[in-house]
């Protein structure tokens, strides 16, 4: 990778980063469907309609928070267990985008290239595929999605304790993630402090 000097560039606007990570996961997310669209069984339908009526009773206060959560629980134990492809095929797209692609183009993903910002170290040092993998395995949920698919092989109760965790875990992360984004001068993530990057604006030529 080329060496880029972080104090050549000024920060990455909030928003472009919303806007970068959005269209990243749409991507992910899209790919994954297609692909996995010839292994979707009707058991895995089924599933999945059940998933929206439950949500559906939780939003019209049919059900109570802790009647919705235990359901969902169990129907996200259903859906890992008989939608392992899907899972893996997500996982290896998350890897190849956030982790294998951004290395090759000096910290960018596609949702990064469009935005015009892209990563980089704070202490001039070159940007390894190390720090990515540091930095995205938590950033964007890899080791969790790796963590629940090896889960839900071990059993159903190891799952559904996993998956409650997780979630409180991710969600905690985000907020911290976002706060610290939207608030800190140089707008670095929890990520960013451990791995030592940034993440900067790229007037592209």
């Amino acid at each position: 990778m080329t060496k880029i000097k972080e104090n050549e560039y000024e920060k990455a606007y909030f928003y472009k980063r919303v806007i970068a990570y959005i269209i990243d996961v749409l991507i992910v997310s899209i790919v994954a469907t297609i692909i996995a669209l010839p292994f979707r069984t009707e058991a895995i339908k089924k599933v999945d309609n059940q998933v929206i009526e439950v949500t559906q009773k939780a939003l019209q206060g049919k059900i109570k928070t802790d009647v919705y959560q235990s359901q969902m629980n169990e129907l996200m134990y259903q859906k890992a267990k008989l939608d392992g492809i899907a899972n893996i095929i997500i996982i290896l797209l998350s890897v190849g985008n956030f982790i294998v692609y951004q290395g090759y183009t000096k910290g960018q993903t596609l949702g990064k290239k469009l935005m015009k910002i892209r990563i980089v170290k704070t202490n001039d040092k070159e940007l390894t595929f190390n720090d990515l993998i540091l930095r995205n395995l938590l950033n964007n949920f890899i080791f969790f999605d790796i963590l629940l698919a090896v889960l839900a092989l071990v059993g159903r109760k190891p799952y559904i304790y996993g998956y409650k965790y997780v979630n409180y875990i991710q969600l905690t992360i985000l907020i911290v993630s976002v706060f610290m984004i939207a608030i800190r001068s140089d707008g670095r993530s929890i990520m960013d402090l451990l791995v030592n990057t940034k993440v900067v604006k790229v007037e592209e030529k």
